[in-house]
């Protein structure tokens, strides 16, 4: 089976939704909303303006993948970064950022996307699970814990195929949480 098969795609669903729940969905038909992401045109951002958002590395940017990066970039074009629209936070790209300041680039390229914090949360989850450096088992379970917290209604699996972990360890992270009331919610399935 392939990679993208196993990961479920968050789709935002605000017509049926009175707050603008972002509903797990599979793969199918649905068109993902990291797809999406890769449509919108990117454009020119200088770095200055640009805000770190959630942190989902424990141990910050690593250097020495900062410089594999300044070495590729000398020679080819690294994809745009992701930038959440009102409040310019970066949502991927962290790496990136350091890689263009580190050769004194005033602009980035970027695509901006019109989001909440917690969509972001999950944009940024579910990006670092898919490319570039892989967050560590200990950031993912961490970014899972983060995201359980906005979503308790979604699903084992749904939430397993966003963070990159298995959803027995999802189930595990829903058993130990504090909140036991949370565990009786009907949850939204990876089919929506």
């Amino acid at each position: 089976t392939s990679t993208s098969a196993l990961m479920s795609v968050m789709a935002v669903d605000r017509e049926q939704s009175d707050q603008g729940r972002i509903a797990a969905v599979a793969d199918g038909g649905n068109l993902d909303l990291l797809a999406r992401v890769e449509q919108l045109p990117a454009s020119s951002i200088p770095v200055r303006s640009l805000e770190p958002a959630c942190y989902l590395r424990q141990a910050g940017t690593d250097a020495a993948h900062i410089k594999v990066l300044a070495d590729a970039a000398s020679s080819a074009k690294l994809p745009p970064i992701l930038v959440q629209k009102r409040t310019l936070r970066i949502i991927d790209g962290m790496h990136r950022i350091e890689v263009a300041r580190l050769r004194g680039e005033a602009n980035i390229s970027a695509r901006v996307i019109d989001c909440t914090d917690e969509e972001a949360l999950v944009l940024a989850v579910k990006a670092n699970a898919l490319h570039g450096l892989p967050l560590s088992r200990a950031d993912r379970i961490s970014g899972a814990k983060r995201i359980l917290i906005n979503h308790p209604d979604w699903s084992d699996r749904a939430l397993a195929g966003v963070t990159g972990l298995s959803a027995k360890t999802i189930a595990s992270l829903r058993n130990s949480a504090s909140d036991k009331a949370q565990l009786n919610l009907k949850r939204i399935g990876r089919d929506g």
